[in-house]
Parts: structure tokens; C-alpha cells; sequence
């Protein structure tokens, strides 16, 4: 099971596949709002764990930076995460 847990959860839809051929105000919004209210402070790991075992998977890859760069932990190379 692979987990996404990015700035688009908090809108409960993906929208960084629209940032191919955005316009460069729209990739801005994304990149400077989006992070300023993502407090995944209701993320339960024990829940997805369960939830992944009843539904017979056997691992769980937790998508640390997703491919919209947004990075899941505090890191020099970006200011996006």
C-alpha cells in the first residue's frame, strides 16, 4: 500500500498533476499557500496499519517526498515541505 501524504491531502483531492503547463501564478500558490495550512496533525499511522492488514496488504510505502517536491521532512534543498 502506498501512502501519499502530501500539502493535497488537506483539500482531499490531487491537484499537482495541474501544475504541468500552470500558469506560474497557480504553480505559486501551490507551492507558497498549500504548506502554510498542512498541519497533518490528524495522520494515524496505528489506523493505517489496520486498515492496510484487513485489506490483506502486506507493506505500506509512506511517500516521503511526493513528486510534486513536497518533502516530508525539514531538509536545505528546498523550502517546499
Amino acid at each position: 500500500m502506498f501512502i501519499h501524504w502530501n500539502v493535497d491531502t488537506q483539500l482531499g483531492i490531487v491537484i499537482s498533476h495541474s501544475l504541468v503547463g500552470a500558469s506560474p501564478d497557480y504553480v505559486e500558490r501551490y507551492i507558497s499557500e498549500l504548506p502554510k495550512t498542512f498541519y497533518p496533525k490528524d495522520f494515524d499511522a496505528e489506523r493505517l496499519v489496520i486498515l492496510a492488514k484487513n485489506a490483506g496488504m502486506k507493506y505500506i510505502m509512506f511517500t516521503t517526498k511526493h513528486h510534486a517536491g513536497f518533502c516530508m521532512w525539514d531538509t536545505k534543498t528546498t523550502d517546499f515541505g
